[in-house]
């Protein structure tokens, strides 16, 4: 795990309640939507797609927000899915494979982190450096836990 600061971005984005049981129904689908939205509106894509969980807690049934993040190189252009995601704090560890590990790995960065005293924010991202759903061994996934800047 490597503590980092993340940049501040521009992305296209759009923001949801959800809960970890209902999630399902925006993978794929939505960002491939925002991905066509932003091309269609004149923004290209210039990072792996963002997922930002915000309050989620790891029960299946709380709902929280989620932002499914497309960064973007913008110009002189607005649009209204625009937004400026500020700078990040964070504790990451790249994952390789399938998604359905994600359960086991969240509790050991956690633990990490607070082992190291670290002060947990209630955001966390997910960023989908590759993506194969026919064979998720291939995925490829930074999971990035919000601190407290120090």
């Amino acid at each position: 795990m490597e503590l980092k600061k993340v940049n501040a971005q521009t992305v296209f984005c759009e923001t949801m309640t959800t809960t970890l049981r209902q999630i399902s129904q925006y993978v794929g689908t939505t960002p491939m939507r925002l991905i066509r939205e932003a091309a269609e509106a004149g923004f290209k894509q210039c990072a792996p797609q963002i997922w930002l969980y915000e309050g989620a807690t790891g029960n299946p049934d709380e709902e929280f927000q989620l932002t499914i993040a497309i960064p973007v190189e913008t110009g002189s252009k607005t649009h209204a899915k625009l937004q400026e995601l500020d700078a990040f704090y964070c504790g990451e560890q790249d994952v390789s494979g399938s998604w359905e590990q994600f359960p086991e790995i969240y509790p050991e960065i956690i633990g990490n982190l607070l082992g190291q005293k670290k002060e947990l924010t209630n955001v966390c991202r997910e960023i989908y450096h590759e993506v194969d759903f026919a064979n998720p061994d291939n995925n490829r996934t930074a999971i990035q836990i919000g601190i407290r800047e120090n």
